[in-house]
């Protein structure tokens, strides 16, 4: 049965325009959809066809949805390569080189006075690494520690002082020793040295030696 047979002419005839109107619309769409330009899709992996704005990441350029090229990345510097490579830095204290052992020996051989034979009026002294003997007028002496010396040239060391006799020595004589200071200065090749009775406080004498030099010494017999 039709649809319209139960409604009013002048409601048929409104329906049946509003219906054709729209028909004419829907083909007017159909018609430019058809027949109307229509844009053309880009490939996003196309760089040159895109201007795709670039975004930093991690200090590099990278666009979206564009893989950069090597060329056009910034250098990588080697702490940027290898964080996690140990830094390595130089030692707190003074490197133990050849020339500071050898300034050290010559330190320490100098803090001692010079070994060998020193001559002077009266006396002979000859200087060894432990220690010292020493001929005199009539008399003898010992010393049984190292010479050593300050800053200054300075030394001083007790030993012993060997007061000898004229003639023979007759068999079971003990000899005349006694304690006595040492004490004197070095100043280059020169030695001044003061010999002291350690009991009495008497001074045995006061020589001046040079190193090398011969000693002019009397000898008792």
């Amino acid at each position: 049965m039709p649809i319209f047979d139960d409604r009013p002419p002048r409601v048929r005839r409104a329906f049946v325009g509003a219906a054709a109107a729209a028909l004419v619309a829907l083909g007017s769409v159909a018609t430019w959809w058809a027949l109307g330009p229509r844009p053309q899709a880009t490939p996003l992996t196309d760089p040159a066809a895109v201007e795709t704005p670039l975004v930093p990441v991690v200090g590099r350029a990278v666009a979206f949805g564009v893989t950069p090229r090597v060329s056009d990345l910034p250098p990588e510097t080697p702490r940027a390569r290898d964080r996690s490579a140990p830094v390595m830095r130089p030692a707190s204290g003074p490197a133990a080189t050849p020339a500071a052992a050898q300034s050290d020996a010559r330190v320490t051989a100098q803090s001692r006075v010079p070994t060998g034979t020193w001559g002077g009026q009266g006396i002979a002294l000859a200087v060894t690494d432990t220690g010292a003997h020493a001929e005199l007028d009539c008399a003898s002496g010992d010393i049984a520690a190292p010479l050593t010396v300050d800053g200054g040239g300075r030394f001083a060391a007790d030993g012993v002082f060997i007061q000898e006799r004229p003639g023979p020595v007759r068999e079971g004589e003990e000899a005349d020793r006694k304690p006595a200071r040492y004490a004197g200065r070095v100043d280059g090749e020169t030695m001044t040295l003061e010999v002291t009775l350690t009991e009495s406080k008497q001074t045995v004498g006061t020589f001046t030696l040079r190193r090398g030099a011969t000693p002019r010494v009397t000898k008792c017999h």
